[in-house]
């Protein structure tokens, strides 16, 4: 009677065992590739010039070339863990969950960049398209005047006559009056 319970229980427990050290390995393997693949892609993009030839055309300061490689990664990453997740049989639970959690962040996050970021970005992408304004030009801004030292993405740096460095959002630039001064 001892016998056939120790069978049974490792019947039982064989192919558990087979499905965790499947997952195992295959966790391991992914996240190998992920690593590999991101720093081949990174090595590639880099002899491309990706970054330069952006900020070249665009003016704007952005690692496109690290973005995309660690974006390929971490995809690679989460295409492993589902596979893990199937392996051990539990991918239509967690993988609900998990879908569920990226939609609320993902919802978070476009609510911030839409509130604060997009409105900075799109006055940099007027004020360089239109021009009215220029690095080393002296302009007055409200109370503020000084010589733009630069144009940033989200900001605008100027340097008053006492030194000081003055940072305005790109979007309160295009909402108030500026007065270009003569040098």
């Amino acid at each position: 009677m001892n016998l056939t319970y120790l069978d049974y229980k490792n019947i039982l427990y064989a192919d558990l065992f087979s499905k965790i050290l499947a997952a195992i390995i295959i966790l391991l393997i992914g996240l190998i590739i992920g690593r590999i693949v991101g720093k081949v892609l990174l090595r590639v993009l880099s002899e491309l010039n990706l970054n330069t030839t952006i900020r070249k055309t665009t003016k704007i300061k952005i690692s496109l070339e690290m973005m995309i490689s660690g974006f390929v990664k971490y995809l690679i990453y989460f295409a492993t863990f589902i596979m893990v997740l199937t392996q051990l049989g539990l991918s239509t639970t967690v993988l609900n969950i998990i879908l569920g959690a990226i939609v609320i962040v993902v919802l978070i996050i476009v609510f911030f960049i839409t509130n604060s970021f997009l409105p900075n970005i799109i006055a940099y992408i007027f004020i360089r398209k239109k021009g009215f304004i220029k690095e080393n030009d002296h302009i007055k801004f409200g109370d503020k005047q000084g010589k733009i030292i630069s144009i940033k993405l989200i900001e605008t740096m100027i340097e008053t006559s006492k030194g000081n460095i003055v940072y305005i959002p790109n979007s309160a630039l295009t909402r108030k009056e500026i007065t270009k001064l003569k040098r």
